[in-house]
Protein backbone atom coordinates (compact mmCIF):
# COMPACT_ATOMS: atom_id res chain seq x y z
CA UNK A 1 0.00 0.00 0.00
CA UNK A 2 3.14 2.20 0.78
CA UNK A 3 4.08 2.08 -2.82
CA UNK A 4 0.94 2.34 -4.13
CA UNK A 5 0.49 5.46 -2.08
CA UNK A 6 3.58 6.81 -3.42
CA UNK A 7 3.04 6.56 -7.21
CA UNK A 8 -0.02 8.30 -6.54
CA UNK A 9 1.56 11.45 -4.91
CA UNK A 10 3.77 11.23 -7.64
CA UNK A 11 0.97 11.63 -10.29
CA UNK A 12 0.38 8.20 -11.38
CA UNK A 13 -3.44 8.24 -12.60
CA UNK A 14 -4.43 4.33 -12.23
CA UNK A 15 -2.37 4.79 -8.85
CA UNK A 16 -4.22 7.84 -7.94
CA UNK A 17 -7.43 5.60 -8.76
CA UNK A 18 -6.78 2.50 -6.74
CA UNK A 19 -6.95 4.98 -3.29
CA UNK A 20 -10.21 6.48 -4.06
CA UNK A 21 -11.70 3.15 -4.66
CA UNK A 22 -10.40 1.61 -1.61
CA UNK A 23 -11.24 4.92 0.45
CA UNK A 24 -14.53 4.69 -0.93
CA UNK A 25 -14.77 0.43 -0.20
CA UNK A 26 -12.88 0.76 3.21
CA UNK A 27 -10.32 -1.89 1.31
CA UNK A 28 -6.76 -1.61 3.20
CA UNK A 29 -7.45 2.32 4.70
CA UNK A 30 -10.92 3.84 6.33
CA UNK A 31 -13.31 4.34 4.61
CA UNK A 32 -14.31 7.63 3.46
CA UNK A 33 -15.67 9.24 0.54
CA UNK A 34 -14.24 12.36 0.57
CA UNK A 35 -11.53 11.08 0.69
CA UNK A 36 -12.06 8.71 -2.41
CA UNK A 37 -13.19 11.90 -4.21
CA UNK A 38 -10.06 13.87 -3.77
CA UNK A 39 -8.49 10.59 -5.50
CA UNK A 40 -10.98 10.60 -7.92
CA UNK A 41 -10.56 14.00 -8.72
CA UNK A 42 -6.44 13.59 -9.43
CA UNK A 43 -6.63 10.67 -11.50
CA UNK A 44 -9.85 12.25 -13.31
CA UNK A 45 -7.62 15.60 -14.50
CA UNK A 46 -5.00 13.13 -15.71
CA UNK A 47 -7.70 11.18 -17.74
CA UNK A 48 -8.67 8.33 -16.07
CA UNK A 49 -11.78 7.26 -17.15
CA UNK A 50 -12.56 4.65 -14.06
CA UNK A 51 -12.36 7.99 -12.26
CA UNK A 52 -14.66 9.93 -13.75
CA UNK A 53 -17.29 6.97 -14.11
CA UNK A 54 -16.86 7.41 -10.27
CA UNK A 55 -16.98 10.73 -9.99
CA UNK A 56 -20.57 10.24 -12.07
CA UNK A 57 -21.35 7.05 -9.62
CA UNK A 58 -21.18 9.27 -6.30
CA UNK A 59 -22.78 12.27 -7.60
CA UNK A 60 -25.29 10.33 -8.89
CA UNK A 61 -26.00 8.69 -5.88
CA UNK A 62 -25.58 11.67 -3.29
CA UNK A 63 -22.21 9.64 -2.00
CA UNK A 64 -19.92 12.12 -0.21
CA UNK A 65 -21.69 15.08 -2.04
CA UNK A 66 -25.23 16.53 -2.27
CA UNK A 67 -26.87 14.96 -4.86
CA UNK A 68 -26.37 16.55 -8.26
CA UNK A 69 -27.95 15.15 -11.14
CA UNK A 70 -25.73 17.67 -13.75
CA UNK A 71 -22.55 16.77 -11.89
CA UNK A 72 -23.30 12.74 -12.78
CA UNK A 73 -23.81 13.70 -16.28
CA UNK A 74 -20.62 15.97 -16.73
CA UNK A 75 -18.96 13.26 -15.25
CA UNK A 76 -20.46 10.22 -17.08
CA UNK A 77 -19.78 12.24 -20.40
CA UNK A 78 -16.51 12.66 -19.59
CA UNK A 79 -15.72 8.99 -18.88
CA UNK A 80 -17.75 8.42 -22.16
CA UNK A 81 -15.72 10.37 -23.97
CA UNK A 82 -12.35 9.01 -22.35
CA UNK A 83 -13.38 5.27 -23.25
CA UNK A 84 -15.65 3.77 -20.52
CA UNK A 85 -18.54 1.68 -22.12
CA UNK A 86 -20.96 1.54 -19.52
CA UNK A 87 -20.82 5.40 -19.16
CA UNK A 88 -22.66 5.72 -21.88
CA UNK A 89 -25.45 3.75 -20.42
CA UNK A 90 -25.25 6.11 -16.83
CA UNK A 91 -25.11 9.05 -19.29
CA UNK A 92 -28.46 8.41 -20.54
CA UNK A 93 -30.05 7.36 -17.04
CA UNK A 94 -28.81 10.83 -15.86
CA UNK A 95 -30.57 12.54 -18.86
CA UNK A 96 -33.79 11.54 -18.09
CA UNK A 97 -34.06 13.08 -15.00
CA UNK A 98 -32.57 16.42 -16.63
CA UNK A 99 -34.48 19.10 -18.35
CA UNK A 100 -32.42 20.83 -21.73
CA UNK A 101 -30.74 23.81 -19.56
CA UNK A 102 -29.55 21.15 -17.21
CA UNK A 103 -28.00 19.07 -20.03
CA UNK A 104 -26.47 21.65 -21.86
CA UNK A 105 -25.03 23.03 -18.52
CA UNK A 106 -23.55 19.97 -17.80
CA UNK A 107 -22.50 19.70 -21.26
CA UNK A 108 -20.59 22.86 -21.12
CA UNK A 109 -19.11 21.98 -17.92
CA UNK A 110 -17.67 18.83 -19.37
CA UNK A 111 -16.37 21.34 -22.04
CA UNK A 112 -14.68 23.30 -19.63
CA UNK A 113 -13.40 20.67 -17.75
CA UNK A 114 -11.39 18.79 -21.29
CA UNK A 115 -10.34 22.62 -21.71
CA UNK A 116 -9.03 22.81 -18.22
CA UNK A 117 -6.69 19.60 -18.23
CA UNK A 118 -5.97 19.22 -21.82
CA UNK A 119 -2.04 19.62 -21.38
CA UNK A 120 -2.06 16.95 -18.60
CA UNK A 121 -3.84 14.69 -20.89
CA UNK A 122 -1.40 14.63 -23.77
CA UNK A 123 1.25 14.07 -21.69
CA UNK A 124 3.35 11.42 -22.21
Amino acid sequence: MTELLEKARAGEAEAQHNPGMRAAYGMGMERGEAEAMRWYRKAAAQGSAEAKFNLGSMYGNGEGVARDLVQAYTWFTLSQRAGSAPAAEYMGRSARSLDAEERARATALARDFALRYRPALNRP
